[in-house]
């Protein structure tokens, strides 16, 4: 803090200090909020804050701020009422409904991350405040704290473009109660146009086993009038059939990526009910992919404007050779034909395979489309 001009990104974490005391050094940095850009807040309330509470302090600069408390005291949001740039909040607790009501910032946000794992009424909270979003990311929705379906408040949020999912089932009740097809029942997103949903599987009790709501989505894309264009799915469990048919409602879609988990690497047999992990990148799934060899006479090509691939494959389920025809179908520099066909031609493929290799010939082959012009990213995992 030596410049006493340049905006400061500056992350604080609370001390072990008697009651009385407040730290020299959060103090200190307290003195230069005027100068506050990025900051990152951890375990510190209100009352970690003296210097900036009850004095009227303004934060001119302050442009993101990230909160991670889980004490059960207010986070003190408000502190920051007066913060004219603020346009990126990421909070692990959302204050009283009536303080969020006098949040000056609610309306200017653009870009919101809540954890809804740690207190019940988190989507009561959220109802139609933060209009503005035009990104938002439901983090931590673990199936722990599951809300009556009346408790989710209709949300139209009409300036939407980027939605994230972060899901975990620490009590193993997903497949009863689908909090994430509850969410998205109660959702108008008249301009999305990226979804990205991501398991949590670092334990096999936290991950998400509920069912993949197809018709929820497709009741969301219809009433919202959107289509993606970008879609990321990492280890959710749905089967290839799901995954085909939630691409025919996304014809628009340029970028893809999806994430399976090493089988070999979960035992499922200890889940209850026994759970079974779907396959997705399956050989059904790739010759669906394909731009004109994919099974149905008569049917248009499976998201035409493709030109962005990111696969995570598990090698013992994998068909390299349905893989490269896939690719090869959909490498078409020529304009004229990409015209003819109706598919774009690709532009970057990129493959992370578990538990083993890429088969050389296929290597060696996407290479040499890579020397032509195809961006190419092979890595293993053995």
């Amino acid at each position: 803090m030596r410049s006493q001009s340049r905006p400061l990104t500056l992350e604080l974490h609370a001390c072990e200090l008697d009651d009385d005391q407040d730290d020299p050094m959060i103090r200190r940095a307290a003195e230069q909020c005027a100068r506050w850009r990025h900051i990152i807040m951890h375990n510190l309330d209100g009352r970690s804050l003296p210097g900036l509470v009850g004095y009227g302090r303004s934060f001119p600069l302050l442009e993101t701020l990230e909160i991670s408390y889980f004490g059960d005291r207010d986070p003190g949001l408000q502190i920051f009422n007066s913060a004219p740039r603020l346009r990126s909040l990421k909070t692990t607790r959302l204050p009283s409904v009536e303080d969020l009501d006098s949040f000056a910032p609610c309306d200017q946000i653009t870009e919101l991350e809540v954890s809804c794992g740690f207190e019940f009424n988190v989507y009561e909270k959220l109802g139609n405040r933060f209009p503005n979003l035009k990104t938002m990311v439901y983090a931590d929705v673990d199936h722990s704290n599951i809300p009556e379906p009346d408790e989710i408040p209709l949300r139209t949020l009409p300036y939407l473009t980027t939605l994230e999912f972060r899901l975990s089932d620490d009590n193993q009740i997903s497949h009863e109660r689908n909090l994430l097809e509850m969410i998205i029942t109660n959702l108008t997103l008249p301009s999305l146009s990226t979804l990205t949903i991501i398991n949590k599987v670092e334990v096999v009790s936290w991950i998400y086993k509920g069912i993949w709501p197809h018709q929820t989505f497709s009741d969301l894309f219809q009433c919202s009038g959107c289509s993606l264009t970008a879609l990321h799915l990492e280890f959710v469990p749905l089967s290839d059939k799901d995954l085909i048919a939630f691409l025919r409602l996304n014809p628009l879609l340029v970028e893809l990526r999806l994430k399976e988990i090493y089988r070999k690497g979960y035992d499922f047999s200890r889940v209850e009910p026994r759970f079974q992990f779907p396959d997705i990148i399956t050989p059904r799934f790739l010759t669906a992919l394909h731009s004109y060899n994919h099974g149905l006479a008569l049917s248009s090509p499976l998201v035409p404007k493709l030109e962005s691939l990111d696969f995570t494959v598990d090698r013992d389920l994998f068909d390299d050779e349905l893989f490269w025809k896939m690719v090869v179908s959909r490498w078409i520099p020529e304009t004229e034909y990409t015209l003819t066909i109706g598919v774009n031609c690709l532009r970057s493929v990129s493959i992370f395979v578990l538990g083993g290799k890429l088969q050389k010939d296929v290597e060696e082959r996407l290479r040499h489309l890579e020397q032509a012009g195809l961006k190419v990213s092979v890595r293993i995992l053995t």
